[in-house]
C-alpha cells in the first residue's frame, strides 16, 4: 500500500501575501466615541464564604440539591452587582437594575471529585433559590428578582433561540433574566440589550473574553453601559490580603483585565494610571461582601457621595445578625480595595510600556539629526544655515558659550519629538507654543519645513497617543508631576542613552522632593523667622533637571497666590546643562505657574530666553551662570 502524506498548511491573517492589507483599525475606545458601542465597567466582587453559609444553611442542608457554598457564594456576588448594590458611580447616572445577563460557567453538568468545577445547569437550577433564602434570612431593600435558564451546544437550533428569545423578551418589573452557558454564547448572539456578562470561573483564550464583552457594548435604545461581573470567593480561613496572592483564587480577575487592556487602550490607560490618579470608578469598581467590614472608606474623587444604594456597603454588619458580626475588625474594605488596586497594577499593567517605544524613538532621533546636520551644512541653503545660527548664537549667549553645533542639532531634534508629547500632556495650557525656548526652535524648523522632517516621525502616532491617554484626567498636580520624571527617567534617556550616559542622571522621587521643600521651610522659620514665600529669600536650584523643585515648591502652598507672581520673577532661579532637561523643566515650570495663576502669559524667568524673549512684564529676566 502506497504511504499517504498529508500535509498541514497553517494560514495566519498577519499574512499580506494571502490575506491582503488592513483596509481600518477601530479600537474599542473609538467606536465607543463614535457611538457605535456602549462603553463598559468591570465589577470585582469579593465574596466571604462565611458570610454566605451564615445566610443559607437551610439551603445548604438540603440533600434534594447539589449546592456547596463556593456556588452559592458566586450567585450571591452576581446578585449584588446585577442589583447594582454597593457601587458609588452608577447610581445617579442609571440607578435601575439589570435586566438581561449571561453567565459563563467552566462545564455543563454537574462534577465531582478533587477538583469541583462550575456547572451551568447546576447555576441556573440554583440561582434563583439562593437569591430568594439569602434576601429573606438579610430581610433586604433590594428584592430583585432572579429567573436562570441553561444553553448549551449540545441542543438544536429552535432549542437554542427558544433561550434567546426568553433573554431578549421584556422580563416582569423587578426582575433580571440569565442565560447561563459554557462558550456557547461567547459569539453569534443579536441580545443587544443584554446588560451584563457574568465571569463565574477563568476563563482560557483571551479572545473569548473579549467575544463575550462585546455582547454588553451592543447599543440598544436606554441602555447606557455594560457590565463584566467578576465574582471572587475568599474560602474560609483564608485572609482577603492572602487570597489576593493566590493565584487560583483571583485568577478570573487577572485573565479578564489581561485581555480587556490588550484589546482597549482606554482600559490599558486606566490601569497604568492607577498608581497616579488612584482607582477610576467610572471603568472599575470593587465590592466587598463580608461581616468583617466596616463602612466603605471613600477615595478623594469620591468623597461627598454615598457609598452605595441605602447608604451602606455591601457587607456591612446587620444587627439583625449580631452573631455573625466579628467585633475584632481585622481589615477594612478600604483597605482591601487598595490592596487590590494595587495588585492589578502589579499583575495587569504595563510598566514597561514607554520603554518599548525607545528604541524607535532613538532610531528616528538619529534620523533627525543625519538630515538637519545635512541640511544646515550645506552653504547653499542660506536661509536655513541662517536661522540655524541665529538660534544657536542666542543659546550661547544667554545660556551656555560651550554649546556646540552638534548638540544644537540635538536638541532640534529632540523637540521635532517631544513637542507632541508636551502638548498631549498639557493640553489645558500649549506650554510648548508659549515657551520661548520652544517658540524658537519651532521658528528653525518652520525654516526646516520644505525639507519634511516630520515624516519621518509619523510611526510615533501610536506613542503620542498612549501619553494623551496616560495624561487624561489627570488633575492632581502631584500625578502630573510623577508622569513627567517618569518620561524623563524611563522614556527619554533610554531614547537618548549617550546624553544620559555622560552625564549620569539621577532623578529624586516626588515624595522626597516634598519632604525636602517643608523641612526648608520649617527651618527658615525655626531659625531665621522668615519662609520660602518671604519676600527677599531666593530660591536657587542649580541643577534643576526636569523642574520638580521648583514645581512642586509653586505648588506646595508654602508661597501664597499673592507673593507668588514676585517670588516667580525675581526670586526663584534655576540651571540645567542638559538641553533636553532644561526644555523639559522650562516648559513643566510655566505649565504649573500657568495653572496656579490662570496666567497664559506667564514664562519661566528663571531658566533664562533664548532667542531673546521678553517676560510678560517687558522686562529682560535675570538667568543664574552656568555652573
Amino acid at each position: 500500500m502506497a504511504s499517504l502524506s498529508l500535509a498541514t498548511v497553517l494560514y495566519d491573517m498577519n499574512d499580506e501575501t494571502q490575506f491582503g492589507k488592513q483596509l481600518h483599525v477601530i479600537t474599542f475606545s473609538e467606536a465607543v466615541q463614535l457611538k457605535l458601542l456602549t462603553d463598559y465597567k468591570v465589577i470585582v466582587l469579593t465574596i466571604d464564604e462565611a458570610h454566605v453559609s451564615a445566610r443559607i444553611q437551610e439551603l445548604l442542608k438540603d440533600e434534594s440539591n447539589q449546592l456547596n457554598v463556593d456556588d452559592a457564594a458566586r450567585i450571591i456576588g452576581c446578585w449584588k452587582a446585577l442589583s447594582k448594590q454597593g457601587l458609588t458611580e452608577d447610581l445617579s447616572t442609571d440607578p435601575e437594575p439589570m435586566r438581561r445577563a449571561v453567565a459563563f460557567c467552566q462545564v455543563i453538568e454537574r462534577s465531582s471529585g478533587r477538583t469541583r468545577k462550575v456547572s451551568s445547569k447546576q447555576i441556573s437550577e440554583m440561582f434563583g433559590k439562593v437569591v430568594a433564602a439569602y434576601q429573606q434570612q438579610e430581610n433586604s431593600e433590594d428584592t430583585l428578582i432572579c429567573e436562570a435558564a441553561h444553553v448549551d451546544g449540545s441542543m438544536n437550533a429552535s432549542q437554542k433561540e427558544e433561550k434567546l428569545n426568553w433573554l431578549k423578551a421584556d422580563s416582569p418589573d423587578n426582575t433580571c433574566r440569565i442565560l447561563s452557558n459554557v462558550r456557547c454564547l461567547s459569539e453569534g448572539v443579536d441580545v443587544p440589550a443584554l446588560d451584563a456578562v457574568l465571569f463565574l470561573t477563568p476563563r482560557n483564550s483571551q479572545v473569548d473574553v473579549v467575544q463575550s464583552v462585546g455582547r454588553v457594548m451592543r447599543n440598544a435604545p436606554g441602555k447606557k453601559r455594560g457590565y463584566v461581573i467578576l465574582p471572587v470567593v475568599i474560602p474560609v480561613g483564608m485572609e482577603p490580603h492572602d487570597a489576593l496572592n493566590d493565584n487560583k483564587v483571583y485568577k478570573v480577575v487577572w485573565q479578564v483585565l489581561q485581555a480587556l487592556r490588550s484589546h482597549d487602550d482606554t482600559f490599558d490607560a486606566m490601569i497604568n494610571k492607577i498608581d497616579l490618579t488612584g482607582h477610576d470608578t467610572r471603568k472599575m469598581e470593587v465590592i466587598s461582601i463580608t461581616d468583617k467590614a466596616q463602612k466603605k472608606s471613600t477615595s478623594s474623587k469620591d468623597s461627598g457621595q454615598a457609598s452605595g444604594k441605602g447608604q451602606n456597603t455591601i457587607g456591612s454588619p446587620e444587627t439583625r445578625h449580631p452573631a455573625e458580626v466579628q467585633t475584632d475588625l481585622q481589615f477594612q474594605v478600604g483597605e482591601l480595595e487598595r490592596a487590590l488596586y494595587a495588585k492589578v497594577v502589579k499583575k495587569c499593567g504595563n510598566p514597561n510600556h514607554w520603554e518599548e517605544w525607545a528604541a524607535d524613538i532613538a532610531k528616528i532621533a538619529k534620523t533627525h539629526i543625519s538630515r538637519i546636520t545635512q541640511i544646515v551644512g550645506d552653504p547653499s541653503n542660506t536661509k536655513e544655515v541662517l536661522a540655524f545660527k541665529s538660534f544657536a548664537d542666542e543659546l550661547r549667549d544667554d545660556l551656555n558659550d560651550s554649546i556646540t553645533d552638534a548638540e544644537v542639532i540635538e536638541m532640534l531634534a529632540q523637540h521635532l519629538i517631544t513637542k507632541p508629547v508636551f502638548d498631549a500632556l498639557f493640553e489645558d495650557y500649549s506650554s510648548a507654543s508659549h515657551n520661548p525656548v520652544s517658540q524658537a526652535m519651532q521658528h528653525v524648523l518652520e525654516v526646516l519645513h520644505e525639507h519634511h522632517l516630520e515624516k519621518d516621525a509619523e510611526t510615533l502616532e501610536k506613542f503620542y497617543a498612549s501619553v494623551k491617554l496616560r495624561a487624561a484626567r489627570i488633575d492632581d498636580v502631584t500625578a502630573k508631576q510623577k508622569i513627567v520624571v517618569e518620561l524623563y527617567d524611563k522614556f527619554f534617556r533610554n531614547a537618548f542613552p549617550k546624553m544620559t550616559e555622560r552625564l549620569g542622571i539621577v532623578y529624586t522621587p516626588v515624595e522626597v522632593v516634598d519632604f525636602i521643600i517643608h523641612s526648608i521651610n520649617d527651618l527658615l522659620q525655626s531659625e531665621f523667622g522668615q519662609t520660602l514665600g518671604s519676600k527677599g529669600v531666593h530660591i536657587i536650584d542649580p541643577f534643576t533637571g526636569t523642574g520638580t523643585f521648583i514645581t512642586r515648591l509653586l505648588q506646595s502652598g508654602l508661597i501664597s497666590k499673592e507673593q507668588l507672581p514676585h517670588k516667580y520673577k525675581h526670586e526663584v532661579h534655576a540651571n540645567e546643562i542638559v538641553l533636553l532637561a532644561y526644555y523639559i523643566a522650562a516648559i513643566n515650570i510655566e505649565a504649573v505657574y500657568h495653572s496656579i495663576m490662570k496666567d497664559p502669559g506667564a514664562t519661566s524667568p528663571a531658566l533664562g530666553r533664548p532667542g531673546g524673549a521678553q517676560s510678560s512684564d517687558g522686562t529682560e529676566p535675570r538667568a543664574m551662570p552656568w555652573a
